[in-house]
């Protein structure tokens, strides 16, 4: 049901954008067109909803708001920022990261939950404004991964990740920011399987990588 995956993730990306917000885009490279349309469709519908509950003053309050927000840096520690600040340099390595992510995406196409790991992992390694709880979409995305069985190296990688969150409960921002730089890094690098268990091609065995991504 992409159309309905797709409404689903744009009601999510209005309740925490920050944290999704690479999905769809990690969909789109990698070939996963409806979930892609369902998403954009309904998230035109909500904007439009939005607009029309807060009008023209509650719209330029809202912007007002979340300038407001910004403002404190304090949003940003557990990202990038932490370490090079608020700056060119942080803005051109968040680039960096949410390309390589989609990289990942476009290489792993035909492997539906690293995709979909590619994109939740990414919607946090571009994002400027984070909290320690919105680390918690990783779970998500380690448990996609973790269906198709990943060798031992790559798991327990992922279960010294329960360390690194942890770490962020105390502040303690860079050793999460470097386990997600690693595990990118082998998401790109492991080895296709065939059997993927969201694989299109097993939902659909008569069907061609052209036609299923579509």
């Amino acid at each position: 049901r992409p159309i309905a995956a797709g409404i689903a993730l744009a009601l999510a990306t209005a309740l925490k954008p920050q944290v999704v917000i690479m999905v769809p885009v990690a969909l789109l490279v990698a070939g996963h067109i409806k979930p892609v349309l369902g998403w954009a469709a309904a998230g035109l519908v909500l904007a439009a909803l939005s607009a029309a509950s807060l009008g023209v003053d509650g719209i330029a309050s809202y912007w007002q708001a979340l300038k407001l927000v910004q403002d404190d840096t304090g949003h940003a520690y557990f990202t990038i920022a932490v370490v090079f600040g608020l700056g060119p340099m942080t803005y051109v390595l968040l680039a960096i990261q949410g390309i390589a992510c989609l990289a990942v995406a476009r290489v792993r196409r035909h492997e539906l939950e690293t995709v979909f790991a590619a994109g939740l992992l990414g919607s946090l390694m571009v994002s400027f404004h984070l909290h320690q709880w919105d680390y918690t979409n990783l779970v998500l995305a380690a448990w996609l991964v973790l269906r198709n069985g990943p060798p031992l190296w790559h798991r327990v990688w992922l279960a010294l990740g329960i360390v690194t969150m942890q770490l962020l409960s105390v502040g303690v921002a860079v050793p999460q920011l470097a386990w997600d730089i690693v595990w990118l890094a082998m998401l790109a690098l492991g080895a296709p399987k065939a059997g993927s268990v969201l694989s299109p091609n097993r939902l659909h065995p008569g069907a061609t990588p052209s036609q299923t991504s579509t």
